[in-house]
C-alpha cells in the first residue's frame, strides 16, 4: 500500500510555563507493526509562552510542567523527548500517527524525562485527514482566579484581629523564590479554617509549600493549590488539560512598515493621488489613504503637513490639521497660491493660511447628483481630476456623472461639456485628468477608454492619442508607440503640458510616463514596469504614476505610489523625497510591501502573501523573502522569477508545501510548489465562465480559494458571481450562483446567488464560508452546493447575531480549529469574528476601529486600540493566531 502522509499539529500552551532546569516533552512512539491503512507524520507543535507578569523569568514552582508525554493510547513503544526550556517559543516534533480517528494520552510531568509526579493526564481523540494540517490545539489550565490558603497552626484564631495582612511567598526545593512575595488583606473570623486571596501574577499548579508571615512573625506553613478560573476558592484543583486556542486580540505588525508624513523625506507609507507645484521649487502632494491630506515638499525634501493628514470619521473644514478629507483625487493652484481640490463629490480650497473651505458641492460621499448652482446647491458624482484656466476659473472631471463642470470666483458651478460620445464606434468621454495649454485647450485623460481627448476652445472635441478596443466589462488597454490612434495606453490617468507644448501623460496601467508631441506622436520617457527602480528610459520602475506637474526647464515630478519622482527631459528617473511601499526584502520593518492582498499560513509558522505581481513569505522569525513573479503583470510559467502573475489575490497551502493562487486579473488558478516553480493548473488568461478541464475552463477575477482534505480546489470567482470547484484532476465545475447574475439568495447550486464573493474558507467538516462582498454578507456552501446565509444583511458596522450584524465590504476570511470565522472587515477597517453559539452566530470585533475619533492609519495595540487600513486577507494558524495583509498600509498583521 502506497504511504501517505498526514500533518496533525497538537499545540501545548504551557502556561504554568518552564523550569529554570532542563525541561522537555516525551512524544510516546506508535507500534512497530506495519499498518494496514495509511502511515501518516504527525508535527507536534508545542508553544512555550513567557513568564508571566511577576514571576522571575523561567522559574516556576517546582510542581509545575516541565514535560509532556504524548503517544496513541495503549501503545507502550520508546518515547521520544525534546528538550523546551531553551527560551524559545515553539518546539516541533515529528512522529507518526494513523489517518482517521486516532486516541492520544497526554500526561504532564514535574521532571525533564518524563518522569516524576504525574501531575494530570488527559485523553484526546483527533480524526487526522489526509493532507490537512489537523490542526489540535490543547493548553494547561494552570493560571488561578485565586488561591486557597490553610495553616497548621494549632490555634491560628487566637487573638487575631478579624482583617490582618498577610505576605505570601512561593519557594521551589531549591529555595528560590519563584512566585511572590505577595502582601494583601485577608479577612478571617472565628469560625475560618481556610481564607482565600487574589494573586492575579500567580502562575502555580500545586500543592506546593509558600510562608505566611503576620506582621513579620510566622504563624506557620501553608499549603497553596491551583483554583481554576471561574471556581470558587475553597474547590481546589490541579491543573487539568482543556482543549483551547487562547486568542487575546492584541495586534502586532509582523512585518512591512508604515509612517506618517513629518520631517525630511518621511512620506513613509503614504499614497499619493495628485500633485501640484507653486513655481518657486515647492511641491505640493494630495496623499491618499487613511492619511488623506495635503503635504508641501520643499527642494530641499523638507515635508510638512499643511492641512488634514489624519483619518476621520467624518469630512471636515477647519485650519491645518483640524481639517479633513475624504477622498482627494485632483490638486491644482491658482495664481495668488490657493490650493484647489476634488474630494469625493466636493471641491475644496486651502489658502496661503492652512485654512480649509468647501466653495461647491457636498462633503458627504453619500450626497450625489448632478445638478448646476452655487455652492453647496451644486450636486457632483465622484470627481477626478482639476485644472485652472488664465483667469483662475476652475474645471472639474465629473466622471459619475461623465461630464466637465466649471466653477467661477463666485463658487457657481455651470457644466462646461455634456455627456460626449464619438457615435462611431461608440466610444464616450469618461474624464479623468485635466490639464490646459498655452492656447486654452483643454486635454483629458480617459482612463476607462484608454484615450486622450481634446477640448479646443469651441468646444469641438477629438481623440489626440489612443486606441479604442471594445470589450465587456470595459475597454481593453495596451501598451504602444506610435502616431494618434495607432498608440496604445492603459489607463492614462494624469497629464500635464510642458513649456514646448508637448503633453505628458502618466500611464499607471504601463508602469510609465508617455510624451504626445504637436503632431500628436507618442513616445515612452520612462518607466514600462512596476516597481521603484530609478534609472534611465525604460530601466527605470514606476509603481502608478497618479499625479504630474513640469517645472520650467522641462522636469517631470511625479506623484508615484508613496514616493515623488524626478523624470529629466533625457528620461532620467531619480527619487527625491517619501519611500517605496515596496518592493524591500528583510527582517521585520525592514522589508516593505506594496500593496499585500492574498494571505496563507503553513504549519511551520510560515506566512504566504501576494503582493504586486509577487508571491512572498514572511517566516517564523519575521524574515522576508520573494519566492516568485517578476516586475511588470502577466500569465507566465516558470521558476522563481521567471514566473509572472497579475494580481495574485487569494491563496491556499497544502502540507507538501504547494501553493494554490487566484491569480485575479489574469482569470487563471496557478500552483507554485517547494521549489517554487509556478504552473497554469485552471484557466488560460481569457475572462469567462466555462467549465473544462485545465485551461479549457475560464474564470474572471478568481479572488478566493480554499483546499478541502480530498484536495478539491474551491474559488470565488468574483466577477461571475459563483462559486467554482476543482478536482485533483483539474475538472472545473460551478458549485454554486449563475456566471454573470449578480443577487443574494439562498438556495441549491444554481438557484442560489452571489454578488462579488471575494473570500472563501473551509473547515473540517467540508463546508465553505464565504465573503459575499457586495452583498455585505457572510454565506455558507455545502460540499453539495447548498447555500445559507450566516451573518449580515445591508451595508454598515454593527455586531450583533445573524443578519443584525452588518459588515462593509467583507474580503478575506478564515476558519480556525474550533470554526470560528474570521473575516477582515475592508471599509469598517476592523477585523470581525462570527461565533456560534446555540446554533446562531454571534459577529463581534476582534480588533480595529471604525467609528471613532481622528486616527492615524496605523497603530498596533488590543483591540480596539488598533488601526487599519483598508484590511484585505485573513488566515488562522495552528495556535489559533490570525494574520492579516493590511492592504493600505503595506503590511503583514498578527493577532495574538
Amino acid at each position: 500500500m502506497i504511504e501517505r502522509i498526514v500533518l496533525i499539529f497538537l499545540t501545548f500552551t504551557l502556561l504554568t510555563g518552564c523550569s529554570g532546569g532542563k525541561a522537555g516533552v516525551k512524544l510516546l512512539g506508535q507500534g512497530a507493526v506495519i499498518p494496514t491503512r495509511p502511515e501518516a507524520i504527525a508535527h507536534f507543535v508545542i508553544a512555550v509562552p513567557p513568564a508571566p507578569p511577576g514571576a522571575l523569568k523561567a522559574k516556576f514552582v517546582s510542581y509545575a510542567t516541565q514535560s509532556i508525554s504524548i503517544g496513541l493510547t495503549g501503545n507502550t513503544e520508546s518515547t521520544r523527548t525534546i528538550d523546551v526550556s531553551s527560551g524559545q517559543s515553539t518546539y516541533t516534533l515529528a512522529v507518526r500517527a494513523y489517518a482517521g480517528s486516532n486516541t492520544f494520552t497526554v500526561n504532564l510531568y514535574d521532571r525533564v524525562d518524563g518522569t516524576g509526579n504525574l501531575l494530570s493526564t488527559a485523553q484526546v481523540t483527533t480524526v487526522l485527514a489526509l493532507n490537512q494540517p489537523n490542526n489540535v490545539g490543547i493548553t494547561t489550565n494552570g493560571v488561578p482566579a485565586s488561591i486557597q490558603l490553610s495553616t497548621d497552626h494549632p490555634n491560628p484564631r487566637k487573638g487575631f484581629p478579624a482583617t490582618i495582612q498577610l505576605s505570601v511567598a512561593a519557594k521551589d526545593a531549591g529555595g528560590d523564590t519563584i512566585v511572590g512575595p505577595f502582601t494583601q488583606s485577608i479577612n478571617l473570623t472565628n469560625s475560618d479554617t481556610t481564607g482565600s486571596m487574589l494573586l492575579a501574577s500567580a502562575n502555580t499548579t500545586g500543592p506546593a509549600t509558600i510562608n505566611l508571615n503576620y506582621n513579620g512573625g510566622n504563624i506557620g506553613t501553608v499549603t497553596i493549590g491551583a483554583v481554576a478560573a471561574g471556581v470558587a476558592p475553597g474547590s481546589v484543583s490541579n491543573a487539568l488539560l482543556t482543549p483551547l486556542i487562547i486568542n487575546n486580540g492584541v495586534v502586532s505588525t509582523l512585518a512591512g512598515r508604515s509612517g506618517l508624513l513629518s520631517g525630511l523625506g518621511a512620506l513613509r507609507g503614504i499614497t499619493f493621488n495628485g500633485l501640484a507645484a507653486d513655481g518657486k521649487g515647492n511641491l505640493y502632494v494630495a496623499s491618499g489613504n487613511n492619511h488623506t491630506g495635503i503635504a508641501k515638499v520643499t527642494g530641499n525634501g523638507t515635508v510638512t503637513m499643511v492641512a488634514g493628514g489624519f483619518f476621520a470619521p467624518r469630512v471636515i473644514d477647519g485650519t491645518g490639521t483640524a481639517a479633513s478629507f475624504g477622498s482627494v483625487n485632483g490638486i491644482a493652484l491658482d495664481t495668488k497660491g490657493n490650493i484647489f481640490l476634488t474630494d469625493t463629490n466636493s471641491i475644496r480650497k486651502v489658502d496661503s493660511n492652512g485654512v480649509v473651505t468647501t466653495i461647491a458641492g457636498n462633503l458627504s460621499a453619500n450626497v450625489t447628483g448632478y445638478a448646476d448652482g452655487t455652492g453647496t446647491n451644486a450636486k457632483f458624482n465622484h470627481l477626478e481630476g482639476i485644472a485652472l484656466d488664465k483667469s483662475d476659473n476652475i474645471y472639474v472631471a465629473d466622471q459619475g456623472n461623465a461630464r466637465i463642470r466649471k466653477v467661477d470666483a463666485n463658487g457657481t458651478v455651470t457644466t462646461y461639456l455634456n455627456q460626449y460620445t464619438t457615435g462611431t464606434s461608440g466610444e464616450y468621454l469618461n474624464p479623468d485628468g485635466l490639464a490646459f495649454d498655452f492656447t486654452g485647450n483643454l486635454f483629458v485623460a480617459d482612463s476607462y477608454n484608454n484615450l486622450i481627448w481634446k477640448i479646443d476652445t469651441n468646444k469641438l472635441v477629438s481623440v489626440v492619442a489612443g486606441q479604442y478596443i471594445p470589450q465587456i466589462p470595459k475597454p481593453i488597454g495596451g501598451f504602444a508607440d506610435g502616431t494618434g490612434t495607432s498608440a496604445q495606453f492603459n489607463s492614462p490617468l494624469c497629464l500635464v503640458v510642458d513649456g514646448s507644448g508637448n503633453l505628458l501623460v502618466g500611464d499607471p496601467g504601463n508602469h510609465s510616463i508617455r510624451k504626445i508631441d504637436g503632431s500628436g506622436v507618442v513616445t515612452t520617457l520612462a518607466g514600462q514596469y512596476s516597481g521603484s527602480i530609478d534609472g534611465i528610459g525604460n530601466a527605470a520602475e514606476f509603481n502608478g504614476p497618479e499625479g504630474l506637474v513640469v517645472d520650467s526647464v522641462g522636469n517631470i515630478f511625479v506623484a508615484d505610489g508613496s514616493q515623488i519622482r524626478q523624470v529629466t527631459p533625457a528620461g532620467v528617473v531619480t527619487t527625491i523625497a517619501g519611500e517605496s511601499g515596496g518592493f524591500n526584502d528583510g527582517v521585520g520593518s525592514a522589508a516593505a510591501f506594496v500593496n499585500p492582498t492574498g494571505v496563507a499560513v503553513d504549519g511551520r509558522g510560515n506566512v504566504f502573501i501576494g503582493d504586486n505581481n509577487h508571491i512572498r513569505k514572511v517566516d517564523a522569525a519575521g524574515v522576508v523573502t520573494t519566492l516568485a513573479g517578476r516586475n511588470g503583470a502577466g500569465l507566465g510559467d516558470g521558476r522563481g522569477s521567471n514566473a509572472s502573475f497579475y494580481f495574485p489575490e487569494g491563496l491556499a497551502v497544502d502540507g507538501f508545501d504547494n501553493l494554490y493562487i487566484a491569480d485575479a486579473s489574469d482569470n487563471a488558478i496557478r500552483l507554485m510548489n517547494a521549489k517554487n516553480v509556478v504552473q497554469t493548473i485552471a484557466g488560460n488568461g481569457v475572462y469567462g465562465c466555462a467549465d473544462g478541464t485545465g485551461t479549457a475552463a475560464q474564470f474572471n477575477g478568481p479572488a478566493g480559494i480554499a483546499l478541502d482534505n480530498s484536495r478539491n480546489l474551491y474559488v470565488a470567482d468574483a466577477n461571475n458571481n459563483t462559486i467554482r470547484k476543482i478536482d485533483p484532476n483539474y475538472v472545473v465545475t460551478t458549485l454554486a450562483g449563475v456566471a454573470g447574475n449578480a443577487g443574494a439568495l439562498d438556495g441549491t447550486g444554481t438557484n442560489a446567488l452571489f454578488s462579488g464573493p471575494m473570500g472563501i474558507a473551509i473547515d473540517g467538516a467540508g463546508d465553505l464560508f464565504v465573503a459575499d462582498t457586495m452583498n455585505n454578507t457572510i454565506r455558507k456552501v455545502t460540499p453539495k452546493g447548498i447555500v445559507t446565509t450566516l451573518a449580515g444583511c445591508t451595508a454598515g458596522y454593527a455586531d450583533g447575531t445573524g443578519m443584525n450584524a452588518q459588515f462593509n465590504g467583507p474580503q478575506g476570511i478564515a476558519v480556525d480549529s474550533s470554526g470560528n470565522i474570521y473575516v477582515a472587515d475592508y471599509y469598517n477597517q476592523t477585523i470581525r469574528k462570527l461565533t456560534l453559539q446555540s446554533g446562531q452566530w454571534v459577529v463581534t470585533t476582534v480588533a480595529g476601529n471604525q467609528s471613532t475619533g481622528p486616527f492615524s492609519a496605523f497603530a498596533d495595540g488590543p483591540g480596539s486600540g488598533a488601526v487599519f487600513y483598508n484590511p484585505w486577507g485573513v488566515a488562522v494558524d495552528y495556535a489559533g493566531s490570525v494574520f492579516i495583509t493590511d492592504y493600505g498600509n503595506g503590511l503583514v498583521r498578527k493577532i495574538q
